[in-house]
């Protein structure tokens, strides 16, 4: 929020009366909003799920099957969109992306997961990922959970983090 930095409100002209309580209130409206984020799976943490997993599908299928173009409808690669709302974690190495789901009953492989202890936010299902993701990770930047939560410049302005949209990933056929 523009106004509510210390400079107060940063437009000269500005036709709007800004006073210090409301200011100190929407800020903490923000803060809030933000945390929130922080606590839901990212974009591009979902997309990447979504692409290894419709890629291991395809990929699992008889050659008659795999060849059907990518606009047919697919309800098991349907499913994986739909599964999005019942994903609680998800780990943030690129290459393991292992799911921690909310409704685990239903699911064979449900790993816990462990926070980084820096930033509390991003999530590994190993000490192992968590190591070969660092270099990655340190710089999305790696902060303090609460500097993270107040540094305006992390942020978009539509209330996600900066780094964490959709970003265009190489899926190995290998995985």
């Amino acid at each position: 929020m523009f106004f509510a930095r210390e400079a107060g409100c940063l437009d000269p002209i500005c036709p709007f009366l800004h006073d210090e309580e409301a200011c100190i209130r929407v800020r903490e409206e923000v803060l809030e909003a933000r945390r929130q984020e922080l606590r839901r799976p990212t974009t591009r943490d979902l997309t990447q799920q979504y692409l290894v997993e419709s890629t291991r599908i395809r990929s699992s299928r008889p050659s008659t099957l795999s060849s059907r173009s990518f606009d047919d409808p697919d309800p098991d690669i349907d499913r994986l969109w739909d599964d999005n709302d019942n994903v609680e974690k998800i780990c943030s190495n690129p290459l393991c992306l292992k799911v921690q789901w909310k409704q685990p009953a239903a699911r064979v492989d449900n790993p816990s997961m462990m926070l980084c202890s820096r930033c509390k936010v991003t999530h590994y299902c190993s000490p192992e990922c968590q190591k070969r993701d660092w270099k990655r990770h340190k710089k999305e930047p790696c902060l303090p959970y609460e500097e993270m939560v107040e540094n305006d410049d992390l942020w978009t302005r539509w209330g996600t983090r900066k780094g964490t949209g959709n970003v265009m990933i190489h899926v190995d056929e290998d995985m």
